[in-house]
């Protein structure tokens, strides 16, 4: 969790940011922790990654969904971010996908998240689309 929370201070992605500002960092944190705990995966999948100096850099959250395997949350610590460790990063979830059978992976990132989207096309992701999202609060209706 506290992993999470520290990714997800300063992250480029708006969805993030704003159910961080909207329900507070921890709640936001555990309801993504409790939505990826409702994917398939092994224990072993999801890990933390420290640097030599046993400095925590980030971590990685495979998943696979029931009709593919994705990248469920992945991220380096704002403070980390810089020295290329997302690439290795992502190359490890990849190859916990694949070594568990998966051979059809997808990914995403928010749009303006510009470092992750370098970071997948480097490891060989294709974008394929382009979106935007959409919710709507039924009690903010009159």
């Amino acid at each position: 969790m506290d992993a999470i929370l520290r990714v997800s201070q300063f992250t480029h992605d708006q969805e993030i940011t704003e159910q961080r500002l909207e329900k507070g960092p921890q709640v936001q944190a555990q309801e993504m922790f409790q939505d990826l705990q409702q994917m398939k995966y092994e224990p072993e999948w999801w890990q933390l990654a420290y640097t030599e100096k046993n400095e925590l850099i980030g971590f990685l959250m495979p998943t696979v969904s029931p009709t593919f395997a994705t990248i469920g949350y992945i991220g380096v610590l704002p403070e980390q971010r810089g020295h290329g460790y997302i690439d290795q990063l992502l190359k490890q979830a990849t190859d916990v996908l694949v070594q568990a059978g998966e051979t059809y992976i997808r990914a995403d990132t928010d749009v303006k998240n510009t470092p992750m989207a370098k970071a997948f096309l480097r490891a060989g992701y294709h974008q394929f689309a382009s979106r935007q999202e959409f919710s709507l609060d039924r009690g903010l209706l009159f």
